[in-house]
This record gives structure tokens, C-alpha cells and sequence, in this order.
């Protein structure tokens, strides 16, 4: 188990959380709900939308959106971070 990146992932949920918090938080404003929702997986959301994904993002609902876009960010973030842990037991083993 990499820790390194469960601390990324958790980093990363918190962020959502907050994020969800504040646009819970925003009841009479409707743009302010939609702005803190999208944050977390806007980046993402852009990049699948570059990638000629645009249209199939359009149809999904928020918690499909959040399934997919952060679901493979998480991924992502612990892969990066079990790669970051492997780098140096690696270079250790070569000297």
C-alpha cells in the first residue's frame, strides 16, 4: 500500500468535500451550487472535453461526472504516488 498516495486520494476527497460542503451551503444560489460543484472535477472535465468527450460529459448527470472524472483521478493520484515510493527503493537497490 502506497502512502504516499492514499495521502494524495485523501487530500483529494477533502477537497471534494469541501467543495460539496459549500455549494450545500449556497441554498438560494443556484450559479454558486453549480460553480463549488464543478470545481473538484473541472480540470478533468476540461481535458475529456479537449479529448473530443464533450458531448457524452454533456449528458451525464453530477454523480455520474463525479464517478468517472474523480473516480479516475483518484486512480491516477495513487498510481502516481505508489510510483513516487518505488523510484527510490529502486535507485537504493542499483547503488
Amino acid at each position: 500500500m502506497s502512502k504516499i498516495g492514499t495521502a494524495l486520494c485523501l487530500t483529494y476527497l477533502l477537497a471534494i468535500l469541501v467543495c460539496l460542503g459549500c455549494a450545500m451551503a449556497a441554498h438560494g444560489d443556484p450559479k454558486g451550487q453549480f460553480v463549488f460543484a464543478q470545481i473538484p472535477i473541472a480540470l478533468q472535465g476540461s481535458l475529456a472535453a479537449g479529448l473530443g468527450f464533450g458531448p457524452a460529459l454533456a449528458r451525464l448527470s453530477w454523480p455520474e461526472a463525479y464517478l468517472y472524472l474523480a473516480g479516475s483521478t483518484f486512480v491516477l493520484l495513487y498510481a502516481f504516488g505508489w510510483l513516487l515510493t518505488l523510484v527510490p527503493k529502486r535507485l537504493s537497490t542499483r547503488r
